[in-house]
């Protein structure tokens, strides 16, 4: 079951809200102390293992050789698993650890479709991190983040914000990209809310 989910919602990542709320409904009617399944661990195990084992890496510039309708299936699938691991990491079922070693791969990757899968995961996890940042600050809102942060620290966000930034400064990348940087640093300024009327952002085909 929980393989079936986790393909249902790398696929159609449009419904993951509605998907992870059974989710949470299997979770409570699954898990059984009398007959030991834990249904949240089984499930929280599946995520982490499928998607740590998934190529993050995109696919280089397309030549004639390359099959558009492939290529376009991959980054939707990547995209998908991106929404998943940001999803995962905000209801607290997946470590900040293993979300880092997600955006590390996709910041080192130079191609435009892996910075721009690293924003979508930045975006996704922005405001559960500003929460933890703020219980650390002695905000008594977000108690439920205690504990959770040790490797996604307020410094090491910084600087993936700050090497984005960087490139933005540069011509080598796309006006797209360009304006999608700028929409976090913004949302980021505006403690990762977005701006009133502007809607999530959606894998452009």
């Amino acid at each position: 079951r929980a393989e079936i989910f986790v393909s249902k919602l790398v696929k159609e990542p449009q419904y993951i809200e509605l998907y992870m709320k059974l989710v949470d409904i299997m979770i409570a009617k699954l898990n059984s102390e009398e007959t030991g399944i834990n249904f949240r661990k089984i499930f929280v195990s599946f995520c982490e293992d499928k998607l740590g084992k998934m190529d993050l890496f995109l696919v280089g510039p397309l030549s004639s050789e390359n099959d558009d309708d492939a290529v376009l299936e991959k980054k939707e699938r990547i995209y998908g698993s991106v929404k998943l691991i940001g999803n995962l990491f905000n209801r607290g079922f997946a470590p900040d650890g293993f979300v880092k070693v997600c955006i590390d791969k996709l910041m080192k990757n130079s191609q435009e479709d892996n910075i721009e899968n690293a924003i979508h995961l930045l975006r996704e996890i922005g405001k559960s991190l500003y929460e933890h940042y703020a219980f650390e600050a002695g905000s008594p809102t977000a108690i439920k983040h205690k504990g959770r942060v040790k490797h996604l620290k307020k410094e090491v966000l910084d600087d993936y914000l700050d090497n984005l930034s960087d490139l933005n400064k540069e011509n080598k990348i796309s006006a797209k990209l360009k304006l999608e940087i700028k929409d976090m640093v913004k949302e980021k300024e505006n403690n990762w809310l977005l701006a009133l009327g502007q809607p999530q952002q959606k894998y452009v085909k």
